[in-house]
């Protein structure tokens, strides 16, 4: 927990600090919009989750990718709150449409958002737009060899239970952190880390127990996505 105790340090004092080998996590009291030149003394930017760059990091991961429909809830890769779209409008990005059956918000007091409900549903019925490249990024901005941007992919039957996501059926390529597995029927695996990483899902299906939800309601998504990724 953030106590405050850095807020008033003067540039000496980090100094002595940072000398004495104090490690502390002070996240900064800035506003919800840009001013000014950003500048980053690392190589790279934060793209963790707890990071105040990650809205940032995200939005321009999403308009390098080609992103431009997203399902619209609370997970994490999902970005319709305020703040994300208040940066589309800055950055002058084309806004992004969301792929859903309904116009309000998709929450815990709406309906909830669970990928399982798209099982079995096609672009021809309503569902998922040809365009949608929803999910290809499921926390943060981290690169991943595994998705393509093509604007004719289409999102296959996937599952986001929480049962599952907490049991860690589902995995994403470093195995750091577990996410949904979204697979796109043009993906790419012409890396020997994606490959891996859907051969350990492959594994996993097989393997771990699904106690905690219905069998019979997963029964059509296993049978699918082994089926895809044998052939």
């Amino acid at each position: 927990m953030y106590d405050k105790r850095c807020l008033r340090l003067t540039d000496g004092d980090v100094a002595h600090r940072l000398r004495a080998g104090h490690k502390s996590i002070i996240p900064l009291n800035t506003t919800l919009a840009i001013f000014g030149e950003v500048r980053d003394a690392h190589l790279s930017l934060s793209t963790q989750s707890s990071s105040n760059l990650c809205p940032f990091t995200a939005i321009v991961d999403d308009y390098d990718m080609g992103i431009t429909h997203a399902l619209r809830g609370e997970e994490n890769g999902c970005r319709p709150f305020p703040l994300h779209l208040d940066l589309y409008v800055y950055l002058k990005f084309p806004s992004r449409a969301y792929t859903h059956h309904s116009q309000p918000r998709w929450d815990k007091q709406n309906g909830y958002m669970q990928m399982i409900d798209f099982i079995g549903v096609s672009r021809e019925d309503g569902g998922l737009k040809p365009s949608s490249t929803a999910g290809a990024r499921s926390c943060g901005s981290t690169p991943r060899a595994f998705f393509t941007s093509s604007p004719s992919l289409s999102l296959l039957p996937t599952v986001s239970t929480p049962a599952l996501h907490l049991q860690g059926w589902l995995t994403n390529i470093r195995d750091i952190q577990r996410h949904p597995l979204y697979l796109f029927i043009d993906t790419d695996l012409s890396t020997d880390e994606a490959w891996a990483m859907l051969q350990r899902v492959i594994a996993e299906q097989e393997t771990q127990a699904l106690s905690a939800v219905s069998p019979c309601s997963l029964l059509p998504f296993i049978t699918r996505i082994l089926d895809y990724t044998r052939t």
